[in-house]
């Protein structure tokens, strides 16, 4: 049960599960259960008790014996991982295959330059929000905007320090990534639009870790900020269920493509209307997904 335990630990924090999922696999790694025996055991309703099943099956996570009535199994785990790990690849493949036919059908030549560095990483965001007027943000699982921070830059650098503590990979908390915030917000005041979308596991462990270290008084001043930048600015920001795993900036003509390895920022610049579609379409599917940020913090409750 411990090679379990330990297996749905990393399940859930790189690929952000929900609490039903691991609460059925618990229930599935002691015997085959039905989809009744399953709601009594975790408590899941049986109204809502599919939808999880149909989930789980479906992202290969558990096996289906069609029996009368139909029971569930964990059997043989590790194949179940492979299956599940499988279908969150093929999901992100899907993004970019059409990317790959287009590239084989030469439609464009795309320019691609490559950096390596935090520096070189900032110089090419600088670049883009110096040149275009509306740029989009997929952020990185655990990559926030810095719009997700005070302003203030002895409370952004305490907040940066803060979050450096609480996350397992961590960039740029100098003067280079202040700067680039206010970066962002010449960009935004000359009327120009800014857009982030993010997963929501990662916002919520984000805000955890920052009202924590800041304490209650300077948080609340903090959404107070966060909440007038987004009523007065241009800027938006979105939430998803599922996070990313390369951080991705967009504009008409260009994509900035951010990987991140150890403490070394590594990427690529691609200039291409085509390559943009893409990765514009991709956008677009998940935004049809989001809820706005402001909805979340409408729901918001502080003690």
């Amino acid at each position: 049960m411990k090679g379990v335990i330990d297996k749905l630990e990393e399940l859930r924090e790189y690929y952000n599960l929900k609490e039903r999922h691991i609460e059925i696999i618990r229930a599935l790694n002691e015997k085959e259960l039905s989809a009744d025996e399953i709601s009594k055991k975790t408590g899941i309703p049986k109204g809502r008790i599919y939808d999880f099943l149909n989930e789980m099956l479906e992202i290969g996570l558990i096996n289906k014996i069609n029996t009368s009535p139909a029971l569930f199994n964990t059997k043989n785990f590790n194949l179940c991982i492979s299956s599940f790990l499988a279908s969150k690849f093929n999901h992100l493949v899907q993004g970019h295959v059409k990317l790959y036919n287009m590239l084989e059908g030469k439609q464009d030549i795309p320019s691609v330059n490559y950096f390596i560095g935090g520096e070189a990483f900032i110089k090419e965001i600088l670049a883009l929000v110096t040149e275009k007027t509306s740029v989009k943000v997929m952020c990185m699982k655990d990559r926030v905007p810095f719009f997700l921070y005070p302003a203030d830059i002895k409370e952004f650098r305490k907040s940066r320090d803060i979050i450096s503590k609480k996350r397992g990979l961590f960039t740029g908390k100098g003067c280079a990534s202040y700067n680039l915030y206010m970066e962002y917000f010449k960009f935004l005041e000359r009327g120009s639009e800014l857009r982030f979308m993010l997963d929501k596991g990662s916002f919520e462990r984000h805000l955890q870790n920052l009202r924590k270290g800041i304490g209650p008084k300077a948080f609340k001043k903090f959404l107070s900020q966060l909440r007038n930048n987004l009523k007065n600015l241009n800027l938006h920001i979105d939430l998803v269920e599922n996070p990313f795993y390369i951080h991705l900036f967009l504009s008409d003509k260009k994509i900035i493509m951010n990987i991140v390895s150890g403490n070394t920022n590594v990427g690529v610049t691609i200039e291409s209307t085509d390559v943009v579609k893409v990765y514009e379409d991709l956008y677009e599917s998940y935004l049809q997904k989001s809820i706005p940020i402001q909805d979340y913090l409408k729901t918001l409750r502080l003690k």
